[in-house]
């Protein structure tokens, strides 16, 4: 065992010696403080010793080591045991009769490993408002209330299923921990209902999470490659008046895309079909000629339109990180968005409004444009999100990988239960989203005809959707960009990404500085920790006027900056503080070459 475990558990014990003797003798306040600062370093504990969150023994352990675990193990069971007892004698209905019983409620009821800062407490609305204040007076930073209320940063309320998702969307960055429903007694059928979907959106959340951490540093450098095609592309917005009033179908490629694929044949000339990319080979095969191609994955997979004919597409819809095979393709018109956020002032160059396109999936993106493009009729087609006949993606069965070990149960397009996965049933919750925000100009339309249910969607027979032709309109005018426009817009882009290269020449040399400064320190009463502290602030202000470092950087940031402030020695705190510099010296590295490339390709434009 590391001296470092070996410390914590030796404060642990006497802290929780401490607790145990304030509260033989009824000094209930210190016993909260101690309370208190155990939750925190048992925290510290638990992600020092990351296999072993439970304190149990592990196999190779010395017997002192054994020892200590046990120790620690038996210390925790006594302060389990007292707080029982403290619950019996008094019940929670009592304490919270009183501020002193508040506090006394939150000793026995929060768990006895917490951080303040990252883990989550949902109150049922059984509970006084009295408990909310004791938290923020403790420090705490997440806490939802499942009744009405006027939310503020660290306390969201939230009274119904429909509200949930904007109220939390502002905490969908943050790394929440752990999570406590407190409540007076067993929730209610309307608290449970709404827990329920709390706890979706904070998995949908990790999953995006999970994304930006496996893909930031793909999405920063795409980002710069694809800037000669974005320069010269549309915005998505010029997509408005072609989808205004339509009627789409969004076509993905579900198993059950195979029993009803040649009804698409019947669509009128007015009609839109969006496709994700991987449905295209499919619609190829039965002669249905696709109005635009939707990419929004930054991994290659374009082979999937090796054997399509791109120029016989109106667009491609792509973000502007997705791989750049994709916008190499001969498309007739590309029209972008930002996959993330956009950098160098492009949204300004081209025109867009820069708004994301969220979605776990393209075809939670696709619906998602067609609805804010004001179409009349949106229909989805293939989107089955279950594991329909064994499989759950692709047209051809060849194609289908193996079935998630994780299957969950969801209500099914034509009744009863279907099996999907995860991820999936993340993506339903985000198709339901939209059905709750789209309003009464667009009606939505679930034709998949097999599958997962979406509830807020109209399940309705292809044919039938076939039939829904929007009113009349004239043919919308598809802007084609001039030469000199792209010039123009090369011009401005070439002059923000020179600026941007000399910051990021500036943000590699003071990383060094750091780094070499930080090897030189022996302890914090140093001299140089001031020189060190004021290049760092230096740092972090080029980091934080460089959208493409702070995409490349946030995930490793954001876990250095948790573990600092955990930090328990000087040496721990540099070690961190040369991880972050190190991050900063790869990223500053890798972009700038990056730059250059963009450069000299932007020069061939003019």
């Amino acid at each position: 065992m590391q001296q470092l475990q070996q410390n914590l558990i030796n404060d642990l014990l006497n802290r929780s010696e401490f607790v145990l003797n304030c509260a033989a003798t009824g000094d209930l306040q210190k016993a909260r403080q101690g309370l208190d600062e155990i939750r925190i370093l048992s925290h510290i504990f638990t992600r020092a010793e990351a296999n072993a969150p439970d304190l149990s023994t592990k196999e190779g352990e010395t017997r002192q080591d054994s020892h200590s675990l046990a120790a620690l193990a038996k210390s925790f069971e006594s302060l389990a045991q007292w707080l029982n007892s403290v619950r019996a004698s008094w019940g929670a209905d009592e304490m919270l009769l009183s501020a002193t019983g508040v506090d006394v409620y939150l000793d026995c009821y929060l768990p006895l490993t917490w951080n303040w800062e990252e883990d989550l407490v949902i109150l049922d609305d059984s509970l006084p408002p009295e408990v909310e204040e004791a938290l923020t007076a403790r420090g705490q930073k997440f806490i939802v209330v499942l009744r009405a209320g006027f939310s503020s940063e660290s306390i969201k309320y939230i009274d119904s299923v429909s509200s949930a998702y904007d109220a939390l969307r502002g905490w969908s960055n943050y790394y929440i921990g752990r999570s406590v429903v407190l409540s007076t007694d067993a929730l209610s059928e309307r608290s449970s209902i709404l827990f329920d979907e709390i706890s979706q959106i904070f998995r949908d959340f990790r999953i995006g999470q999970n994304t930006i951490s496996r893909f930031s540093h793909t999405w920063a450098l795409q980002q710069i490659r694809n800037l000669n095609w974005v320069v010269a592309s549309q915005p998505v917005e010029a997509l408005n008046p072609i989808f205004e009033g339509r009627s789409c179908f969004v076509v993905s490629p579900g198993p059950s895309l195979a029993k009803n694929i040649a009804k698409l044949e019947r669509k009128s000339d007015d009609q839109i079909i969006l496709a994700v990319a991987q449905a295209c080979p499919a619609l190829a095969k039965h002669g249905i000629k696709v109005d635009y191609v939707l990419v929004i994955d930054p991994l290659d997979y374009s082979h999937v339109l090796e054997d399509f004919d791109c120029r016989d597409v109106k667009g491609l819809i792509i973000g502007d990180a997705c791989h750049s095979a994709f916008f190499a393709k001969n498309f007739r018109q590309l029209y972008t968005f930002c996959s993330v956020r956009p950098s160098f002032g492009i949204d300004a160059i081209v025109g867009s409004s820069s708004t994301p396109l969220h979605g776990g999936s393209v075809s939670v993106v696709a619906a998602t444009l067609a609805v804010a493009c004001g179409v009349r009729y949106l229909t989805l087609v293939g989107s089955d999100l279950a594991i329909s006949e064994g499989a759950y993606y692709g047209y051809q069965r060849s194609e289908n990988g193996p079935v998630s070990k994780h299957e969950i149960s969801v209500p099914g397009y034509y009744g009863g239960q279907v099996k999907t996965k995860p991820d999936y049933a993340s993506f339903i919750q985000e198709f339901q989203r939209l059905a709750n925000t789209a309003g009464v100009h667009s009606t939505l339309i679930n034709a998949t005809e097999g599958g997962a249910l979406v509830e807020g969607f109209i399940n309705m027979p292809l044919e039938e959707a076939l039939e829904l032709v929007a009113p009349p309109r004239s043919a919308p005018f598809e802007n084609i960009l001039s030469t000199n426009e792209i010039q123009t817009r090369a011009k401005r882009l070439s002059a923000a990404l020179i600026e941007e290269r000399a910051l990021i020449a500036k943000a590699n040399l003071l990383a060094a500085d750091c780094a070499k400064l930080a090897r030189k320190l022996k302890s914090p009463e140093s001299p140089k920790v001031k020189t060190l502290r004021k290049k760092e602030t230096q740092l972090a202000q080029l980091t934080d006027r460089s959208t493409t470092l702070q995409i490349y950087c946030r995930s490793e940031m954001a876990s250095i900056l948790r573990q600092l402030k955990v930090a328990l020695s000087f040496e721990d705190n540099i070690a961190l503080s040369l991880r972050l510099y190190a991050s900063v010296t790869e990223a500053t590295t890798k972009v700038r070459g990056e730059l250059s490339n963009q450069i000299k390709a932007l020069a061939l434009l003019n």
